[in-house]
């Protein structure tokens, strides 16, 4: 986030706003112990952030509005950043509520930046675009991270489909009950919209099901309700194999995944010492194991810099407006 943010500083045209899904900008890992990245702002900017966050700020900021929403560490505020300074982010991490602070914010900036992380992915549905992060501290293994990174990128790409004939509705599938709801819909409607998330257990099992259910249309919300089913090797090879039964699978809303940056560090746990220390495989081999695999531009942004993904982010907010 912070090389990006480099370029904006150079735009004075730009007023930028940022909030977080999770807690970001903590001077240390809560596991590991390890430093983290802070969050440096400047006056005109504005921050999302819950209330207990304020406290942990050395920027100067000015409260603008006191939101409805609730999070563990308080209210989320609306705060106009007065002085230069480092910020905590921590804000709404449910979907329609982050919708509400992007609306806030949306009244203020005129570019938003929105942290978080994979397994708190959903709320994302409500960005205009995604920049994926992955590297060494999920998989230090290069060619099953790179085959990851390909199925995520493919699982993020689904594309829109529309309704078509008699429509049935399901929510989330965890349960065998809630499963068997949904297979007999199945049977009855021609398009089935899962607003929610199917575990990937029950993906499988449609597998052996599917040709009961030839030229049905499977409607999901969004591909982030896909990526949260399961591990994405699986719930590719499940998503595969059901659309070879002639069974549509699709989303409502798309995902705009602008890039995928890969980063060579990881925390190395030392056992002698049961702590942790910064550790890092080859930078070189990394970006080019998973830019090899993906349809989408790959960047090491401690490499390369920011400036093609901020470039890439400008020209997709223009075409927007």
């Amino acid at each position: 986030m912070s090389f990006i943010m480099d370029y904006v500083k150079k735009n004075p045209n730009l007023v930028l706003g940022l909030t977080s899904i999770g807690y970001d900008g903590e001077r240390f890992d809560n596991v590991t112990g390890l430093p983290k990245p802070r969050i440096d702002v400047w006056p005109g900017n504005f921050v999302a952030i819950a209330e207990s966050c304020k406290s942990s700020c050395s920027a100067g900021l000015e409260v603008i509005k006191k939101t409805d929403i609730s999070t563990p560490l308080g209210k989320v505020l609306i705060c106009l950043v007065v002085s230069a300074g480092k910020v905590v982010l921590a804000g709404a991490n449910k979907r329609g509520e982050l919708r509400l602070v992007l609306d806030a914010l949306y009244d203020l900036t005129n570019l938003i930046i929105v942290d978080g992380a994979l397994n708190r992915i959903a709320p994302m549905a409500e960005t205009d675009c995604l920049i994926l992060v992955t590297g060494a501290a999920r998989c230090l293994d290069m060619p099953s991270l790179a085959l990851e990174s390909a199925y995520m990128v493919d699982i993020l790409s689904t594309p829109v489909l529309a309704e078509y004939g008699k429509v049935e509705s399901v929510v989330s599938i965890f349960s065998r009950a809630a499963f068997k709801a949904f297979v007999d819909k199945c049977h009855i409607a021609d398009s089935i919209r899962i607003q929610g998330i199917i575990a990937e257990q029950f993906l499988k099992e449609l597998i052996a099901l599917s040709n009961r259910f030839v030229n049905k249309r499977l409607i999901f919300d969004d591909p982030m309700k896909l990526l949260l089913a399961g591990e994405p090797l699986l719930v590719w090879k499940d998503l595969k194999d059901i659309s070879s039964q002639s069974i549509e699978i699709g989303v409502e809303k798309s995902c705009k995944l602008l890039a995928i940056t890969v980063n060579p560090y990881y925390p190395k746990y030392r056992h002698n010492r049961a702590d942790y220390e910064a550790a890092y495989i080859n930078k070189e081999e990394l970006l080019k194991s998973v830019g090899s695999k993906i349809k989408i531009p790959c960047y090491d942004v401690v490499q390369q810099g920011g400036q093609a993904i901020f470039q890439m982010i400008m020209d997709h907010r223009n075409n927007l407006v």
